[in-house]
């Protein structure tokens, strides 16, 4: 047998060493990498599993949120009703098994109810209650251990609140964490793998599986928990554990809302698990390797038989298939040396020189397609048309957007020379403006004409170039239009206004500029001011405000400088101005700030009013003038009426002396006739001051409930003596619909009634005179509408006179002669009232049948059925003793009189002539009442009042009633008497059997402790 060639042995066994070494290599570091790869795949998945547990603890406590949430709505827990809340936190917890309790909190701690049976605590120091108060939502505590059941648990909280958003209570739920082994049991860790659960402090809190040397409520290893507490929301590290042994450790930390972790789940599992399985791969593949070697050595001696052909034969096919194109072929013969490698080699690098060629070209190729589809994409996709145009003027490329601008399609554009579609300029034009292509650069506005003959504008930007040695004119061309159009509109509308402000009659400036200055007026500025516009427009600063009035300046720059800011932009004030031949006129003036612009420009518009001031001025003066007119009328009127009602009280007081001395029947008869023509006059007093108040707007009116039937009843008692003398009989009908209490002013209901009622016992000699009230519908249920009629079977009323029968002082008959005596202001103050209080009158009459008068009045009800109080012209329950009286009245006639009616009713009087003879008095014996006239000399009698009341007559008598007999008997007037100080009010001329009777009623109320009647 020939043995092989030594050389080409050799060659063969370095070729296998070679050949085995890099894999040798290769699976050495695949298994140094594979064991990186295995701790990398474990540590991921350890993570991954400790994410896992630590969002199921998210997800829980965000459930446990929704859950205490939807609790902290429920009406029994915003009440803290324990026993309900009980029942509902039993039902929770029935369907959240993994929670030990539900309770609910005070503010201050202490416990309120519970779903299990608890003992009175307060939780007020608990890290969850404190800090559910101060988050206001949820929050978690510490861990703990159930005092009965011993398992580990971990309190939440959350904070009630009511609609006003304060918090009244807090709710308590404490979450069993050995139930978390549920889902730890489902994970198929390897062995010695565990999860732990540890609080923010390291505490270890749970363990799975449980183990000895780890004991719940112990911390941590220190090297575990220092790895843990680095600050990451995740983290994976490896070290060595408390039985010795080295795992891989993966944390993930939980918060609520972003906070500080409270709770750190992490999972361990052993490092050598996955060294082991790297190391059982790696030791696979070397032996692998090692059969391979053998068996490559084996083969290597018997190729050796080859060596020589085998590689020639090789090269031939090698060098055939370069030859048939394919350049990928190689000949696969790596020899040490010899002519047979370095054939192989050169064909080899030939083979890779040509197929690097090809690629080069192929790749050049497609490049420059791709520029080409970008480039026609790029002109096709513009919005403007693109056009190249050769130095012969002639279009080389277009895109489609300039062809559709022309109406030609892509083909038909291109050819075209430039003077075909230019419509402004002609072919000398443009060869003359344009000679040199390569040299244009060149925005400008033209026109151009499509291929139906119309032409529209065109903005072209046209650069020249020289691209591949050709000079080519490169142009964009943009459709202008939309823009044109909105230029000439915009020219349009600046001439419109331009037109407006030259003839408005109002004088408007532009105010801009930094010193400021009136940079654009219109005509009527300058005929207002009398300047002309160049003048105008030469004031700046401090000038411009020369144009104001001095006294109005500095109120002008409040209104405008101050005003006129980022959150106001328009001022209107009227000012004075000056024009300039000097003279004042007054205008309105609106500035309005104009934010479209980049300088503070504001725009002014003022009106020349003056005539319409002055106006205003005389209207206001004119105004004045007649209101203190009124306040004239309204004080004469006062006043002439207590100069009248002062000698008016002292003859009614003689007249009803005289009644009581025993007069027989015809002088007592005169006394009588001289009385009622008193009342007569003190009426027609009252009639003419009620008249004055309505016209002067100051009547009164309260709004109080009332007893509407006792309110007319009273009335008809009144009259009713009058009707019998006249032999009439005098009727009311009530609805039995009507509401008993309603709401209005009683007083003036009754003041209608008396005048309409007085009236038609008036005017009827026979007959009857019949009041009827009703009810009528009413808008709402808390109002209500009274229909009042009075009518009687008089003498009727003439159809000519009645049209003015409601004006003041018109009465039915004229002339010297009078059948009936009166002012004719009854009806008068009658309507006045009726439309002051939101009702409406209306009157029939017909002459020899009688007369209607209706009326309708809104009174408000009230919210509860009320009882009426006690009346007041009620009767006292006892008689009256002798009471000592000190007698203030500075008119000798009237103080005659009433001293002696009140001496004959058995009164003790003691006489003054004014308020400082009073106090004197007072000071020397003390009295049981006081009748205090106001107006006297000396002293009044509301400053001779106040001095009562201050003790300047004794501190034991400061209190004494004190009573107005006064001929003020306004009821403004009453109300100021009682506000300052005094007791009752007694108009004048006084009626005896009233005064008696105000007594009688002061004294009953001061023997049974009350308080006494105020008039």
């Amino acid at each position: 047998m020939r043995r092989l060639p030594g050389s080409i042995g050799f060659s063969l066994v370095l070729v296998v060493l070679a050949g085995v070494l890099p894999v040798l290599a290769v699976v050495l570091g695949s298994g140094y990498e594979r064991r990186a790869h295995e701790i990398d795949t474990i540590s991921l998945t350890t993570l991954r599993l400790a994410q896992f547990y630590a969002y199921e603890q998210i997800a829980e406590a965000n459930r446990l949120r929704a859950v205490l949430s939807a609790a902290a709505t429920e009406k029994v827990v915003l009440n803290r009703d324990a026993a309900a809340c009980g029942v509902l936190f039993r039902d929770m917890l029935l369907a959240n098994p993994h929670y030990v309790n539900f309770a609910l909190a005070a503010p201050d701690g202490e416990v309120l109810a519970s779903a299990l049976p608890f003992s009175r605590e307060n939780l007020g120091n608990r890290k969850e209650f404190r800090e559910a108060l101060r988050k206001g939502d949820l929050a978690v505590g510490e861990y703990s251990r159930g005092r009965v059941s011993g398992i580990p648990i971990l309190p939440f909280a959350y904070p009630v609140r009511d609609a006003q958003g304060a918090i009244v209570a807090v709710l308590i739920a404490t979450q069993r964490l050995q139930d978390l082994g549920t889902s730890f049991d489902q994970s198929l860790m390897p062995t010695d793998s565990f999860v732990v659960m540890a609080d923010h402090d390291g505490c270890r809190l749970y363990n799975y599986p449980p183990f000895e040397k780890a004991v719940v409520g112990e911390p941590l290893p220190p090297n575990v928990w220092s790895r843990m507490a680095s600050g990451e929301q995740r983290t994976v590290f490896t070290e060595m554990g408390i039985d010795g042994l080295r795992r891989i450790f993966a944390v993930s930390h939980v918060s609520l809302d972003d906070g500080a972790p409270y709770l750190s789940i992490f999972v361990a599992i052993p490092e050598r698990d996955a060294l082991d399985q790297a190391d059982m791969v790696t030791g696979t593949l070397l032996a692998w390797l090692s059969g391979s070697l053998l068996l490559s050595l084996c083969l290597a001696w018997l190729v050796g038989r080859l060596a020589i052909h085998a590689p020639l034969e090789r090269l031939t096919r090698t060098a055939k298939r370069i030859g048939e194109g394919d350049l990928e072929a190689r000949s696969g013969l790596i020899p040490a040396g010899g002519a047979l490698g370095t054939l192989a080699r050169s064909m080899d690098r030939m083979a890779e020189n040509l197929a690097s060629d090809r690629d080069a070209l192929v790749q050049a190729l497609e490049s420059r397609d791709q520029e080409a589809q970008r480039r026609a994409a790029l002109m096709d996709t513009s919005p403007d048309g693109i056009v190249i145009i050769d130095k012969d003027y002639r279009v080389v490329e277009a895109n489609r957007r300039f062809a559709e601008m022309l109406g030609y399609t892509p083909e038909e554009i291109v050819g075209l020379r430039t003077w075909a579609y230019e419509a402004t300029l002609s072919e000398a034009e443009i060869r003359s403006r344009f000679p040199m292509v390569v040299n244009i650069l060149i925005t400008f506005e033209t026109r151009h004409k499509r291929k139906d003959g119309t032409t529209f504008p065109v903005e072209v930007s046209a650069s020249g170039s020289r691209i591949f040695g050709q000079e080519l004119l490169v142009a964009i061309v943009r459709d202008i239009t939309e823009r044109k159009l909105a230029e000439q509109a915009l020219q349009a509308s600046e001439e419109r206004y331009r037109t407006l402000f030259e003839h408005s009659q109002d004088a408007i400036a532009l105010r801009e500029g930094n010193p400021a200055r009136l940079a654009w007026v219109n005509p009527a500025f300058c005929r207002l001011f009398g300047y002309t516009p160049e003048e105008v427009r030469a004031m700046t600063g401090p000038n411009l405000w020369t144009l104001v009035h001095p006294d109005d300046r500095e109120a002008a720059r409040r209104g405008i400088t101050l005003r006129l800011t980022e959150w106001f932009d328009t001022s209107r004030l009227r000012v004075r101005i000056l024009t300039k031949a000097g003279e004042c006129r007054w205008v309105d003036v609106t500035a309005r700030l104009l934010r479209g612009s980049n300088d503070r420009m504001i725009m002014f518009m003022l009106r020349d009013v003056t005539e319409e001031q002055e106006t205003r001025a005389l209207l206001e003066s004119a105004k004045a003038q007649a209101e203190a007119a009124s306040r004239a009328k309204s004080e004469f009127l006062a006043n002439m009426s207590h100069e009248i009602r002062t000698p008016l009280n002292g003859i009614v007081g003689m007249l009803q002396l005289l009644k009581l001395s025993g007069l027989d029947t015809e002088l007592a008869g005169y006394v009588q006739m001289a009385l009622q023509a008193s009342q007569r006059l003190t009426r027609l007093l009252s009639d003419i001051l009620d008249l004055s108040r309505i016209e002067a707007g100051k009547m009164p009116f309260v709004h109080e409930p009332f007893d509407v039937r006792d309110t007319v009843l009273e009335i008809r008692e009144l009259l009713l003596p009058l009707a019998r003398q006249s032999g009439i009989d005098c009727g009311l009908f009530v609805d039995p619909r009507l509401p008993r209490i309603v709401i209005g002013d009683a007083a003036r209901l009754q003041q209608l009634l008396t005048n309409l009622v007085g009236n038609a016992l008036k005017f009827t000699k026979a007959g009857q005179v019949a009041i009827t009230v009703s009810r009528l519908p009413a808008p709402d249920e808390s109002r209500c509408r009274l229909l009042f009629s009075v009518a009687d079977t008089g003498v009727g009323i003439p159809e000519a006179t009645l049209p003015h029968l409601f004006e003041p002082f018109t009465q039915s008959a004229h002339g010297h002669r009078r059948d009936h005596p009166g002012a004719g202001l009854g009806l008068a103050i009658c309507r006045r009232l009726v439309d002051l209080m939101g009702g409406d009158i209306t009157l029939e009459s017909e002459v020899g049948a009688g007369t209607t008068v209706t009326f309708s009045l809104p009174f408000g009800l009230p919210d509860a059925p009320q009882r009426p109080g006690p009346r007041p012209d009620a009767e006292p329950a006892g008689g009256c003793r002798g009471l000592s009286v000190l007698l203030a009245e500075d008119d000798a006639l009237t103080r005659t009189a009433m001293r002696l009616l009140l001496e004959r009713a058995g009164h003790a009087v003691t006489p003054a002539e004014n308020g400082r003879a009073a106090l004197d008095a007072l000071a020397a014996k003390a009295v049981d009442v006081i009748l205090m006239d106001i107006q006297m000399p000396v002293m009044d009698g509301l400053e001779a009042t106040r001095r009562i009341r201050a003790g300047e007559a004794g501190p034991e008598r400061a209190a004494t009633p004190v009573i107005a007999m006064t001929a003020y008997a306004m009821a403004e007037d009453r109300e100021r008497f009682l506000a300052a100080g005094l007791d009752g009010h007694i108009a004048k001329p006084v009626d005896a059997k009233e005064l008696f009777g105000f007594l009688e009623r002061f004294a009953a109320d001061r023997a049974t402790g009350g308080t006494p009647p105020a008039s």
